[in-house]
């Protein structure tokens, strides 16, 4: 099975994604958008492995503070294959941490990771092709926080032809205490 390690997002940071996407469609770029369900902060990707119970094990033992994700700005990871267009998020030192954490736990538990630095971002489109090889300068990403409060593994697979990710391990982040932030 095909695991990863991410942070799912609340429904408004879905809507304002998928507003995004629809702009940036409007205004010429193709590609191959992700689906709403689908939108999510990858943490650590783990590949093809039968090793579910140890990923489970590794993921259930974070423990972290919820914290906020900020979107910031657009960007793009050039690829021969097509361009990946992403949505970035501010790199605080929570999620910094929280994401050093996870990757560490799996190295713990076995799994061999990618060796590239942790760039927080959002897929909305692989294989993007843009007017005139530019980012349409009139979209623009809104500014807008939402509430991380878990980690879940997922299993990437398909069905029915549709890529989906089923949720094979959840561990909530604790809940700051009143009068804290």
């Amino acid at each position: 099975m095909r695991l990863f390690v991410a942070l799912p997002l609340d429904e408004t940071m879905r809507d304002a994604l998928c507003r995004a996407m629809e702009d940036l469609r409007a205004a010429g770029v193709r590609g191959r958008f992700s689906h709403r369900e689908n939108l999510h902060l990858t943490l650590a990707f783990l590949g093809e492995t039968p090793r579910l119970a140890q990923a489970c094990r590794a993921v259930a033992g974070v423990e972290a503070p919820a914290f906020d994700l900020r979107l910031e700005t657009f960007g793009l990871f050039r690829r021969q294959e097509g361009s990946i267009l992403w949505a970035g998020l501010t790199p605080s030192a929570p999620l910094l941490a929280l994401q050093r954490q996870v990757a560490g736990r799996l190295a713990d538990a076995g799994f061999v990771l990618e060796n590239r630095p942790f760039s927080p971002h959002l897929t909305l489109a692989r294989q993007a092709q843009l007017p005139g090889g530019r980012l349409p300068g009139a979209v623009q990403l809104p500014r807008l926080s939402a509430r991380a409060d878990r980690v879940v593994l997922f299993e990437s697979t398909r069905q029915n032809g549709r890529l989906v990710y089923l949720p094979r391990q959840t561990r909530t982040l604790a809940q700051p205490l009143e009068g804290t932030p």
